[in-house]
């Protein structure tokens, strides 16, 4: 299994700008400017999250915050991004352990020895540095007694082993899972809850993150997978699929699972496993990447798993397992914002979910999307181009081992922040980033949405991220992301500002709060904190769930009586299929009806299950800023 890129993005930038003379690529209207925030003065920086980051000063680490202020001192030796108000931090010191030399036997495989090593004694932090230390099981011998047993001692990792993880351990779903980061002689489950406190699961173990109410994992000295929830129950086992040899997360209902299939010649093969413990999916595939592998693990991305065939080559399914990209790729990143980076003959290029290419073979590598941006390497340097291909002005001063570090998995790659990491003459500091995208092309959408939608970005009304599949269906997620940007744009407050008022509790009171087990987006939190979008009931919200019409007129609805539009002064239109209407959904309807905010399917019917894509959802949301206005 692959990982898409890493959860510690780093934007390197060479402060001396310079352009490539006798560049062919055409160029973007599209604009990056780049705003210096912290001088660069620090040994070694982290990415700022939750509003700190962590930095390294006279060899030991510790937080600011984005004035440059100190706000946890320096007195750590590791130290990672805070998430869900919490960070993990280690002290060095030194221990007499079981550890690798380093060296080699004849065979080949690591020599062992008993002694002093260095090693990392973990904690957990607030944002105030109030420290938790974590503890682990730790086997203990009394040369007097004869006795041995277990008992509770800080937890600590090996430093040689803790800092080769490519990944940043943190907080998920209220879960930090320190697995790989801690040093045990027995395997033991190193899950701990927001206080530090260890999950006891006995003999079973939780492999990465919290996902959908449960963890994936297995039991020790037992074949096959596991599924457990917060309290350690099994939920769900090899004895519900003994065709099951390992198990990932589940996300979006589904996990990806190895099995051994005779059809194979019993040959490992991925393939996909429902929450009732059936193959929805059959084991074929070689590997698979996957985006957030600590947080969301996300292999489902704009509805692709991108898989690998069994004789190597790279392609993308559906939900339903059918292949909707062609296995003819070298290679091929998730898709995100519509887009994916592929490899082909040693030259990288984008192409879309129709599988059309939109940026030719051309490219030594590329990272993935972002915000409609894309880092691209050709000839040994390094820039930023749009959806389009186009160089983008302004990114050309960018530092290629930043974007694709040496040492790391060539599928590990960095993409732009708002905040990015800056560094000049061995020292590192913060920049802000201001990208200006091109408006989309005509053809992209529908012709009777174009103008509204372009009156909707202008109006600053759809975020970056959203700029991009127009005729695709909108999931719940993304339409809670449009009201939360449509409430902050017309008010003029931050989502901290608004969930304060609506809440009294900060953002990071009301995401440790979690409300839903599949969903712990900031948009859909802050929205549903504010009244304006409910769950699907049990916990659940189902954001990748597509929007229904009746739906997305509730949701408005609610957004505009938030906003203070409680009179719609205008004429309800009588749909035919009024029946059909949700009880919930008839005032809605009516709602924006009157305002002449969502019109019917027809002129009598609207159609109250269909589906909403995104265009007709920019250009209501754009209408009912209008309606405000007036």
């Amino acid at each position: 299994m692959h990982n898409q890129k890493l959860l510690r993005k780093l934007l390197g930038l060479l402060l001396a700008v310079g352009t490539l003379a006798g560049s062919a690529l055409p160029v973007s209207a599209s604009q990056v400017t780049f705003t210096t925030l912290i001088e660069a003065q620090y040994e070694d920086a982290g990415q700022f999250n939750e509003g700190l980051a962590a930095v390294k000063k006279d060899g030991k680490w510790g937080y600011i915050d984005e004035t440059g202020e100190m706000v946890i001192p320096f007195q750590y030796d590791k130290a990672y991004l805070f998430r869900e108000g919490l960070a993990l931090v280690g002290k060095r010191e030194q221990r007499d352990v079981w550890h690798p030399t380093g060296e080699l036997d004849q065979g080949g495989n690591r020599v062992y020895e008993d002694g002093p090593t260095d090693v990392y004694v973990w904690y957990i932090i607030d944002a105030e540095g109030n420290e938790t230390p974590l503890m682990a099981p730790a086997y203990v011998y009394d040369e007097k007694t004869q006795e041995s047993g277990y008992e509770e001692q800080p937890a600590f990792g090996l430093c040689s082993s803790v800092d080769q993880q490519p990944f940043e351990a943190g907080y998920y779903n209220g879960y930090l899972n320190l697995e790989g980061y801690v040093h045990l002689e027995e395997p033991e489950n190193l899950v701990y809850d927001r206080q530090g406190n260890r999950l006891d699961f006995g003999w079973n173990m939780a492999s990465l993150a919290y996902n959908e109410g449960v963890f994936a994992g297995y039991t020790e000295g037992a074949a096959g997978f596991c599924v457990l929830d917060a309290t350690g129950k099994v939920v769900l086992s090899s004895q519900d699929n003994y065709q099951v040899a390992t198990l990932r997360p589940f996300n979006q209902g589904m996990a990806p699972a190895l099995c051994y299939p005779e059809a194979l010649n019993f040959a490992g093969a991925w393939g996909f496993m429902d929450r009732s413990g059936k193959m929805v999916i059959p084991a074929q595939y070689k590997d698979f990447y996957v985006s957030g592998p600590l947080t969301e693990y996300k292999v489902f991305n704009d509805g692709i798993a991108v898989v690998q065939s069994m004789d190597g080559k790279w392609g993308g399914i559906n939900k339903n397992g059918a292949t909707v990209i062609p296995f003819a790729y070298d290679s091929l990143r998730v898709f995100h914002e519509g887009l994916a980076a592929a490899e082909q003959g040693g030259k990288w290029g984008v192409i879309d979910t129709a599988n059309r290419v939109v940026v030719p073979f051309q490219y030594d590598t590329l990272s993935g999307y972002n915000e409609g941006l894309c880092v691209a390497v050709q000839n040994g340097r390094a820039f930023c181009i749009d959806r389009y291909g186009n160089e983008v002005p302004g990114s050309d001063s960018v530092d290629t081992s930043i974007y694709f570090p040496e040492g790391t998995d060539s599928l590990a790659v960095f993409t732009p922040e708002r905040i990015v990491v800056v560094e000049q003459d061995g020292k590192y500091g913060f920049m802000t980033m201001d990208y200006t995208a091109d408006l989309p092309q005509p053809s992209e959408m529908d012709s009777w949405a174009y103008a509204e939608v372009i009156q909707a970005i202008e109006a600053g009304l759809i975020p970056l991220d959203l700029q991009n599949q127009y005729q695709a269906n909108i999931t719940r997620a993304d339409f809670a992301a449009l009201a939360v940007e449509l409430i902050t744009t017309e008010t003029g407050k931050t989502v901290e500002e608004l969930v304060m008022e609506a809440t009294g509790k900060t953002m990071t009171e009301l995401v440790t709060a979690y409300p839903f087990a599949d969903a712990n987006s900031g948009d859909v939190l802050v929205a549903n904190a504010l009244g304006i979008i409910n769950g699907k009931g049990n916990g659940m919200f189902d954001p990748y769930g597509q929007l229904t019409r009746q739906d997305a007129a509730a949701i408005l609805m609610r957004t505009g009586q938030y906003l203070g539009k409680t009179e719609t002064g205008g004429t309800t239109v009588t749909f035919t299929d009024r029946d059909a209407i949700a009880g919930y959904a008839q005032e809605a309807v009516d709602y924006v009806s009157a305002l002449g905010v969502m019109n019917g399917t027809s002129a009598d019917t609207f159609s109250p299950l269909g589906s909403y894509t995104r265009q007709q959802a920019y250009l209501t949301v754009c209408r009912l800023y209008e309606a405000l206005q007036s």
